[in-house]
């Protein structure tokens, strides 16, 4: 990779930077939850990582377990510095992974416009 495309890729990162945004963490983490349920939360939030990163749009709806709703900017960021080997689904304008703990509390995901 030559230093033209490195500073391309430095330039995108830079630019998707702008558009992250730091959220607290809305529920404590789960435990005591066994292994199946784990197991579930890990394919949800992997389904959830596919449909977000075929999407046109970064804003989508996040619909909690205990009914509310909010609309979120999310991205998945693959092999990046942030994301590090694996691909991850980033919430807000500052980068805040979305774990699995807090992927636990969400009923469903879907595009907001």
């Amino acid at each position: 990779m030559g230093l033209r495309e490195t500073l391309g890729t430095m330039k995108d990162l830079l630019s998707d930077l702008r558009h992250f945004t730091l959220f607290p963490r809305r529920y404590p983490a789960l435990r005591g939850m066994g292994h199946d349920f784990w197991a579930g939360v890990v394919r949800r939030y992997r389904n959830a990582e596919k449909e977000i990163a075929d999407a046109d749009s970064p804003w989508f709806v996040i619909e909690w377990r205990d009914g509310g709703q909010e609309l979120a900017f999310l991205r998945v960021l693959k092999g990046g510095f942030l994301s590090g080997r694996y691909p991850a689904i980033y919430r807000g304008f500052w980068p805040r992974r979305l774990s699995y703990s807090d992927f636990s509390r969400i009923e469903a995901i879907r595009a907001a416009f």
